[in-house]
Parts: C-alpha cells; sequence; structure tokens
C-alpha cells in the first residue's frame, strides 16, 4: 500500500517540479523523456512502474509459499528488503522534488 501512495506522492511532487523548473530540471532521463511526451505519458509511466512492482512482490510471494521453509525464510528477508529499498528511494525521490520546488520559487 504504500508503494502506490509513494507512486502517486512521486507523479504529483514530478509534475509540480515540472511546472516550476520544466522537463529539463529533471534527472531522471526516463522521466524526462515522458514529461516532455506530456502529462499521459508520465502517468503511464508511474502505473507501468506500479504494476511491474506488483508483478514483481506477487512472482516472490508465490516463491515464498512454495519453497521450503529456510529458502521461504530468506525469500521474505529480501523481499522486505526490497520493499523498503523502494519506500526510502520513493521518500527520498518526493523529498528531492519538494526541494527543487522550494529552491526555485525561494530563490
Amino acid at each position: 500500500m504504500a508503494l502506490f501512495l509513494l507512486l502517486a506522492v512521486d507523479l504529483l511532487t514530478t509534475l509540480a517540479a515540472a511546472m516550476v523548473v520544466g522537463a529539463a530540471g529533471e534527472r531522471n532521463p526516463v522521466v524526462a523523456l515522458a514529461l516532455q511526451q506530456g502529462v499521459a505519458v508520465l502517468v503511464l509511466v508511474n502505473v507501468v512502474a506500479g504494476i511491474a512492482a506488483a508483478i514483481l512482490y506477487a512472482g516472490l510471494d508465490t516463491l515464498m509459499e512454495r519453497a521450503p521453509t529456510r529458502q521461504a525464510w530468506l525469500l521474505a528477508r529480501v523481499t522486505e528488503l526490497w520493499l523498503v529499498g523502494l519506500i526510502v528511494a520513493g521518500i527520498i525521490v518526493a523529498t528531492t522534488n519538494l526541494a527543487v520546488i522550494v529552491r526555485a520559487t525561494t530563490g
């Protein structure tokens, strides 16, 4: 759930930053290209990223269910680390977007 919330926050802060500094201010080349194509493409990129994450999570969950206990435990820890990494990355990206907006509007 947190992942999808962060995807929405990332999308909104990316759009807000692009409105302030333009697509050229985006450091991620995939997002910059999507911004140049329009909001619909950027939304599509975010939706695809969310679907890909959900599919990967479902695959890991299936592997955990089928794996012997020791391997299932290891897969669970790997999955937890992956999810924490995604959440931390989402927070960093959203915070960076907000910093871009604040810097551009204050100074």
